[in-house]
């Protein structure tokens, strides 16, 4: 009965604030400066909690699941392992103009023989249902002019999958 209550209230509470912030941004034309600052500066700070919970829910909600493990391994498969890049969101999510020897995470590493890159690489964050990792990776090229016209995106694996299994 409680949480009932506690539901109730808060619902009650964010249409309320709902009200003043609409209200507040209908009169933001005609509002005096001082007051127009003030609401500036707690509409910043409620946008920056807003932005994170609509972060945060969004990649809870989405599917494939952040940390998914789920993987299609060929039936003569022994184990099967998934990079960092496809499992979770990186710190930065894309490089442009990758230079040879580039790291995208810990383990994945573009090498190339471009004099001028071109490239760009940048983590996506699937949402299909289809999809089994959580993430995928894409590579732009804009132009390749490399010596011999090759690039590798290599993964390095812990010696602990290779010799004690994968997932």
């Amino acid at each position: 009965m409680a949480q009932l209550k506690r539901n109730a209230v808060t619902e009650w509470v964010s249409s309320v604030l709902l009200r003043v912030w609409n209200s507040a941004a209908s009169r933001a034309e005609s509002a005096d400066l001082p007051k127009l600052r003030s609401q500036r500066t707690r509409a910043r700070l409620l946008r920056y909690h807003l932005n994170r919970l609509i972060h945060i829910a969004d990649n809870r909600l989405a599917l494939p699941m952040i940390g998914s493990d789920a993987i299609q391994k060929p039936y003569d498969a022994d184990w099967a392992w998934r990079p960092e890049v496809f499992r979770g969101s990186l710190s930065v999510p894309g490089i442009a103009s990758v230079q040879n020897k580039t790291t995208m995470g810990e383990q994945v590493t573009m090498f190339h023989d471009c004099s001028v890159s071109e490239l760009t690489l940048r983590q996506l964050r699937n949402t299909r249902e289809a999809d089994l990792a959580p993430y995928g990776l894409r590579m732009d090229v804009f132009r390749f002019d490399g010596r011999s016209c090759i690039w590798r995106l290599t993964c390095r694996i812990r010696p602990s999958r290779v010799w004690g299994g994968g997932i």
